[in-house]
C-alpha cells in the first residue's frame, strides 16, 4: 500500500488540533475530521500505523481492534512543526516528488527539516 503524505499530515494536524490532553481518539472519530474526510479509512489507518512504527503517535487497539489515539509524541510534535507551515510543505513535496515513488516518513522529516533549517539560514 503506497503512503499518501498529505494525509500523514492532516492526521497529525487533526490529532494535535483535536485530542485534549488525557483524552483518547477512536480511529472512526478522527476519519470523520473534515481534513480527513476524502482519505479512505484504509489509507488513514495505514498512515497511523506507519506513524506509530516511527514513534510519531501513542496508538492502541481497542477491544474491537480499533485504533485509539492517545497523543502525539515529542517526536511527532517535532515532525509535525516542521512540516506545518504551507510553504515549508510544498517545497518538500515538491523535492520529494523528484525521487519518484512514495518516501518513507523518516525521509520526509528529513527534507523538511533541512529546508527549515535552510530559510533559518542555519546550513
Amino acid at each position: 500500500m503506497e503512503l499518501k503524505i498529505d494525509c500523514v499530515r492532516d492526521i497529525l494536524i487533526s490529532i494535535e488540533k483535536n485530542l485534549g490532553y488525557g483524552e483518547t481518539l477512536p480511529l472512526n472519530d478522527l476519519k470523520n475530521m473534515p481534513l480527513l474526510k476524502n482519505y479512505d479509512l484504509d489509507d488513514v489507518r495505514y498512515s497511523l500505523d506507519r506513524l506509530k512504527e516511527e514513534n510519531y503517535i501513542d496508538s492502541t487497539p481497542d477491544l474491537l481492534d480499533e485504533v485509539i489515539i492517545s497523543s502525539l509524541t515529542f517526536n511527532g510534535h517535532q515532525f509535525l512543526d516542521s512540516i506545518r507551515n504551507d510553504g515549508i510543505w510544498k517545497e518538500t513535496k515538491s523535492r520529494l516528488a523528484k525521487i519518484g515513488g512514495a518516501a518513507s516518513i523518516s525521509t520526509i522529516s528529513t527534507v523538511a527539516s533541512s529546508i527549515v533549517k535552510a530559510h533559518l539560514g542555519l546550513s
